[in-house]
């Protein structure tokens, strides 16, 4: 007896003995122990997310209340009008539709938060007249907490007591500060420059905040190591797990270079077949113009706010995102030494998770104008970019109150390193593209699966926003 020419043993296929039974439950159980455990892992970060986030934002309800409470009738009528206006009349944001009340909450408070730095800007000339206002609002303000003020001290030697009395409530804010820059760009090599550039605006702003100087070892192990690439590893993965999508800034104009000075065929943008630089004129297309005739030249320059085909550029873009982010953090370490107010307080805290969350959707728009020309310059950005603007005129007005000088050189050279970084993070990503176009097919891909050509890449479809290697 035979199925399709092949004879059966009944003792194997037709009869389910114990062990084979055995055997199909425990394949089945630890089929669905894994699926069980991937779903579980998703469910916890989701849930730790979620009590964090709902943890920061009751500081924000507390400095809220604490606001009305103590403000006067007006302060508190202009806030709630701007408020309810917001959350009546403002239009969604596009990249997060989900949750189009909450941003329209946050774009009211960010519009009460730019009208009163133009206040503080025209009413306010003097830095106690604005720390009695602070602490009248803001009770808590006023308490004194024994923090540590220096970290550049008693650097050598190194022992494993110095280390682990750096490892304050302030190393456990920078995890998940940089574990939240991950979900915001969502791309090792932004993610990484932008930590150089923190590093070189503590350098540049050291003569005024004296916080900013640490011991070598506070840099390299603890901020660059731990906090830095543990807290960018829990951001990516936490992307990937929930299948967030993924951000890829990438110019294959400088890929393509890269490609043609290492002798290597260029590829256009779409992972159509190698071409050569210089292409010959099809017939029938569109013929040179006459001599004599008058054409307008537009230079093509990678540093140009628009590229070519109507988009924004990508170093327009990353650079905007390094000033936006760097300047917002600044400010809120210059903001806690003008007055004196303790890092521990839910006005500080209430700051702080304000300045993380506006950034995400400015982030996003900006991704998203490097991708399709027809994006639009969003609302919410353009707060974004007005409020940072107004919050550094409030630091220099009462930075000139407070310091007694400041060196121009330093601030010159801040400058010049987002400039020149911005250059690095995009060739640092091209050269990423290079080498994984240059690997042997199917290195790096499991045993049995089909290996991926070196010429083309699905990755790089730029309609699909998801990096190679991230």
């Amino acid at each position: 007896m035979s199925t399709r020419g092949r004879p059966v043993d009944f003792r194997s296929e037709c009869i389910l003995t114990p062990s084979s039974k055995r055997r199909e439950s425990n394949r089945k159980l630890s089929v669905l122990s894994r699926l069980s455990m991937l779903q579980s892992k998703r469910q916890v970060a989701k849930a730790v997310v979620c009590l964090g986030l709902a943890f920061l934002m009751l500081y924000i309800m507390q400095v809220t209340i604490s606001f009305l409470k103590h403000s006067s009738g007006l302060g508190a009528a202009v806030f709630l009008s701007t408020v309810i206006a917001s959350l009546v009349f403002l239009p969604a944001d596009p990249f997060y539709p989900a949750f189009k009340y909450g941003w329209r909450l946050f774009t009211g408070m960010m519009i009460f938060c730019i009208l009163c730095n133009i206040y503080a800007l025209l009413f306010i000339h003097d830095v106690d007249t604005y720390t009695k206002e602070i602490h009248r609002l803001f009770p808590q303000s006023k308490q004194i907490v024994n923090s540590r003020t220096e970290y550049g001290v008693d650097c050598d030697p190194l022992t494993w007591q110095k280390i682990y009395a750096h490892l304050d409530i302030f190393a456990v804010a920078h995890l998940v500060g940089c574990a939240f820059k991950a979900v915001i760009f969502r791309q090792y090599e932004i993610l990484w420059i932008y930590s150089i550039i923190w590093e070189i605006t503590e350098y540049c702003f050291v003569h005024l905040l004296p916080n900013f100087a640490e011991c070598w070892w506070d840099r390299v192990l603890l901020d660059v190591l731990i906090c830095n690439g543990l807290g960018y590893y829990i951001g990516i993965q936490f992307c990937k797990m929930n299948g967030i999508q993924m951000y890829d800034w990438h110019s294959r104009e400088v890929t393509n270079k890269i490609r043609s000075v290492l002798g290597l065929s260029v590829e256009d943008g779409h992972g159509s077949p190698p071409a050569t630089i210089k292409q010959p004129q099809v017939v029938g297309s569109t013929p040179p113009p006459p001599m004599g005739a008058t054409t307008s030249i537009q230079p093509e320059s990678k540093a140009s706010r628009i590229s070519s085909d109507g988009r924004l550029s990508l170093f327009s873009a990353i650079s905007l995102g390094f000033f936006v982010g760097q300047t917002s953090e600044l400010n809120t370490f210059l903001y806690k030494h003008y007055f004196g107010i303790p890092p521990h307080t839910h006005l500080m805290a209430a700051r702080t998770t304000f300045s993380a969350v506006l950034p995400i959707p400015f982030i996003a728009n900006l991704y998203a104008m490097t991708q399709n020309a027809q994006q639009p310059f969003t609302l919410h950005s353009k707060l974004v970019l007005l409020i940072t603007f107004t919050d550094t005129l409030f630091s220099a007005k009462f930075g000139m109150f407070t310091f007694a000088y400041l060196d121009l050189s330093m601030v010159a050279l801040w400058i010049v390193s987002i400039v020149c970084l911005s250059y690095v993070c995009i060739a640092a990503r091209s050269v990423r593209a290079v080498v994984v176009t240059c690997l042997p097919a199917g290195s790096g891909q499991p045993a049995g699966s089909p290996p991926v050509p070196s010429t083309t890449s699905h990755c790089e479809d730029p309609a699909r926003f998801r990096p190679c290697l991230t």
